[in-house]
């Protein structure tokens, strides 16, 4: 996505979004990312350097706390909001059943965002994906030459 000019804008979250944000630093791109705390600190914790160096490889840190503010359930959904309100389209590559991706696709829904999901497998990680593709509430995306083209 970053390569095709597009930024990436994630959490700090374990798994896709910590590597989207190294993948888009290692190839020169700038990332966003979206804290739910404030911004003197990571959420999780041990991404503090990945933390600091997304705005040192020209990249962006936005919170809507002030510092000090740790990570809860009420920043973690509103936080998930702003994400969705920040990007022009949702991609989701895994949910496994986990709130924090849940909300940021139904804010997408709602903000009338492009959600896009890549197909279900035997990987219990990608099987939040099912349910939104059987419902209709998401495209499908194969590959990411399927995303690129629909944003």
């Amino acid at each position: 996505m970053a390569e095709a000019g597009h930024t990436v804008t994630a959490t700090l979250a374990y798994g896709v979004d910590s590597a989207a944000h190294r993948a888009a630093a290692q190839r020169g791109h700038a990332s966003l990312a979206v804290l739910p705390c404030g911004m003197d600190r990571a959420h999780p914790h041990d991404h503090a350097q990945l933390l600091s160096s997304i705005p040192a490889s020209g990249g962006a840190v936005v919170s809507l706390y002030r510092p000090g503010t740790a990570a809860s359930g009420a920043t973690l959904k509103a936080s998930s909001r702003l994400m969705a309100t920040l990007a022009h389209a949702v991609v989701l590559i895994e949910v496994l059943d986990h709130v924090e991706a849940t909300r940021t696709a139904e804010s997408a829904i709602a903000l009338n965002r492009p959600l896009l999901a890549a197909p279900p497998d035997d990987d219990v990680r990608s099987s939040g994906n099912a349910p939104l593709l059987a419902e209709q509430l998401a495209v499908l995306v194969p590959d990411p030459a399927a995303a690129l083209e629909l944003l």
